[in-house]
């Protein structure tokens, strides 16, 4: 519109203002820069934005993904891929303004625990286990076993979780566990052996003649004096009715 007067010229007409382009982190502070565990999923991390049409979300690991949707960008997910830092990037499309912002998802190695070597014991399989487990991780260490953490080792978090039951009967297997935890909680375990066998042999103090009778396994251990430090298991005696010398 053109309009003239004495004073001059007046005109008008329509002027399109483009919104300057903004993004505001929504979530809880801190889950733009969060340390993820294995297998767990991250904490969503959502921004409002204004003036923004769209946006291009990149730099996310496997398995996280990010979308803007009426005016909100959103990631969120379960890793896919182990450990690493990734740095992402959000850059707003449409609007006014290059407006762009980053966050980081660290996604955390779990620590290992190594226990130390198997523990030979001679004994009568079934007794108790006299070899105390280890009270501390200093005792643990000493005694060859390892925790690793790219993140830190907490020591004190070391347990000695318990034994199993035994398995087997000459050798018995014990299963000793301990465990340990790293700086984020994140915790290992180990199992260390323990091997219970009898390694005395059975002795016999009697001797078998041709004139003797044997009609059973009772008769063969009485006569012969078969002797064993942890007992006879009749199951593994057998005898034969050949004859013996005189």
């Amino acid at each position: 519109e053109h309009l003239s007067g004495c004073d001059g010229e007046v005109q008008k007409g329509n002027v399109m203002v483009t919104p300057v382009n903004s993004i505001t982190l929504t979530s809880p502070a801190g889950t733009d820069n969060q340390k993820v565990r294995r297998n767990n999923p991250v904490s969503n991390i959502t921004y409002s934005t204004t003036g923004a049409t769209g946006a291009d979300i990149t730099g996310l690991p496997a398995g996280i993904s990010g979308n803007w949707a009426d005016n909100v960008v959103t990631i969120s997910g379960t890793p896919s891929v182990l450990t690493g830092t990734y740095v992402y990037t959000i850059t707003l499309k449409g609007g006014c303004g290059n407006v762009t912002t980053r966050g980081t998802i660290i996604l955390l190695e779990p620590p290992q625990l190594f226990c130390p070597p198997v523990i030979l014991l001679s004994q009568c399989p079934g007794t108790d286990v006299f070899v105390k487990p280890y009270a501390t991780y200093a005792e643990f260490s000493a005694a060859g076993g390892k925790a690793v953490s790219a993140h830190g080792i907490v020591e004190s978090s070391f347990i000695f979780e318990g034994d199993s039951p035994p398995t087997g009967s000459c050798p018995q297997t014990i299963n000793r566990t301990y465990t340990i935890s790293d700086m984020y909680g994140q915790q290992a375990l180990c199992q260390q052996e323990i091997i219970i066998r009898d390694t005395d042999k059975p002795t016999f103090s009697g001797s078998l003649t041709s004139a003797q009778t044997i009609n059973s396994v009772a008769d063969l251990v009485s006569i012969a004096g078969l002797k064993d430090n942890c007992g006879l298991d009749m199951s593994y005696i057998s005898y034969s009715t050949d004859e013996l010398p005189g």
